[in-house]
């Protein structure tokens, strides 16, 4: 008791939980919104027309991580490190660097979506409702790119609350309000709503940035265009492809078998998610931490915060995960009863995110130490592995194909990880171990 009250009296330990707390009441309060929205859309359009939104969506992530170029996570850590040293002059002009980038790679792409969307929709559905769904959701790209490089810079100076509720809550609480307010009925409203969310969230987002760095006014720097690529590019490609394989999944699964079965996996996903946003608010509260302490050389004063964090996360996740795996069927009936044939799937997805919460916050270690090449690797082989399983199982099982594929990559990512920091920085982050040199 007397060593566990020192290590909780820990500067580093009581700001990560802190931020953790914070993060997590609000990952939680948009969690809601989420579930809010998933439940709507599937009450009002069934199996099918869920299918559909999700099916819209996942291009809009793609289409926007793509132009994001990284810069979310990139903000991050360089927001971090440049408010710790008082350069705010820096970070202003980060800011306005990723802007540009943002507009451009998003004008391309949103100009290369909307061209190959009906192709992409004959190609991934039968339902002919998503070629309108999908042509109206490619003009989110650039303000879903935009609130996102907000949401990193907010991360940068410790604003969690804000960070959240931008990346994961405003967007389905106001899609869902209105939903409910106008009483839609068609889906290509929805998705019509779904775009002035998106530039409502980024106009929200970026004017609250901005008015942080007007209080901190400082001499004007030149835009950093190739510094911010060279930072940040490592981490895109690092979230393109540990989120490939949700994106892999979902888009074989349409191709193989229908909108319907789509919807229910999506469903089924959106559960096991939900104790995903516990190891999601340890690594935001924890990131500025890993960034400061790391550019400081005191990386072993993080081992014991991360110990005890993930302790806690196996205490907080072990009753959720019994009540989702006991009751699966229970909850997922809630939503229709087209949705229960989900319920094995649903506890494989579970049975990979408790091994996920297991291993710790080492994603984030890895991306805030200057490990993006090898966080990078590790994601493309396990993306490799998704795609496998998923040719190879998806046809003949379905949804509990896709769920088998899902879990196996994302266990591999995060063995990967945990054996590569390790290798380079002598942590074993669940355990708290410090390898002696």
């Amino acid at each position: 008791m007397i060593s566990l009250g020192r290590r909780l009296t820990d500067g580093h330990l009581n700001a990560a939980l802190v931020g953790s707390m914070v993060s997590l009441a609000t990952k939680l309060a948009a969690a809601a919104a989420g579930v809010g929205l998933t439940f709507l859309v599937a009450r009002r359009f069934g199996a099918a027309g869920s299918g559909a939104w999700v099916l819209a969506n996942t291009i809009l992530q793609i289409a926007a991580s793509i132009a994001l170029c990284g810069l979310d996570f990139g903000s991050t850590r360089a927001i971090a490190v440049f408010t710790t040293a008082g350069r705010w002059g820096a970070a202003r002009a980060w800011t306005w660097t990723g802007i540009l980038i943002v507009l451009v790679m998003g004008s391309l792409l949103t100009a290369g979506a909307w061209t190959m969307t009906p192709y992409l929709a004959r190609a991934l559905s039968e339902n002919p409702i998503s070629a309108v769904v999908i042509g109206i959701m490619v003009f989110a790209i650039i303000p879903q790119a935009s609130f996102k490089l907000a949401v990193g810079s907010f991360r940068g100076v410790r604003r969690f609350a804000v960070s959240d509720f931008l990346e994961s809550g405003m967007v389905s609480a106001l899609i869902a309000l209105a939903i409910l307010a106008a009483d839609l009925r068609r889906l290509d409203q929805v998705a019509m709503v779904g775009v002035a969310a998106a530039v409502i969230t980024a106009a929200t987002g970026l004017g609250g940035w901005f008015a942080i760095l007007r209080k901190h006014p400082a001499q004007t720097e030149p835009l950093m265009v190739r510094d911010a690529l060279v930072r940040s590019v490592p981490l895109g490609g690092t979230v393109l492809a540990s989120m490939a394989g949700p994106w892999v999944v979902t888009l074989f699964l349409a191709h193989n078998t229908n909108t319907a079965e789509v919807g229910v996996y999506r469903v089924a996903l959106q559960f096991a998610l939900l104790l995903g946003f516990l190891l999601t608010a340890v690594e935001t509260g924890l990131s500025p931490q890993i960034a400061a302490l790391h550019s400081q050389g005191k990386l072993t004063e993080l081992s014991n915060s991360a110990k005890q964090m993930t302790v806690l996360l196996l205490v907080v996740a072990g009753i959720s995960c019994l009540l989702l795996l006991l009751f699966s069927g229970f909850f997922l009936s809630i939503l229709g009863p087209e949705f229960p044939q989900g319920a094995t799937a649903m506890r494989i997805l579970i049975a990979g995110q408790l091994f996920n919460i297991a291993t710790g916050p080492v994603g984030s270690f890895m991306s805030m130490t200057g490990l993006e090449r090898s966080s990078f690797r590790n994601s493309l082989i396990g993306a490799g592995i998704v795609v496998l399983l998923s040719v190879l199982l998806i046809p003949h099982f379905g949804t509990v194909g896709a769920a088998i594929a899902s879990a196996t990559g994302m266990v591999f990512r995060n063995s990967a990880a945990t054996v590569v920091v390790w290798r380079r920085h002598g942590l074993f982050l669940p355990l708290g171990i410090v390898r002696r040199k």
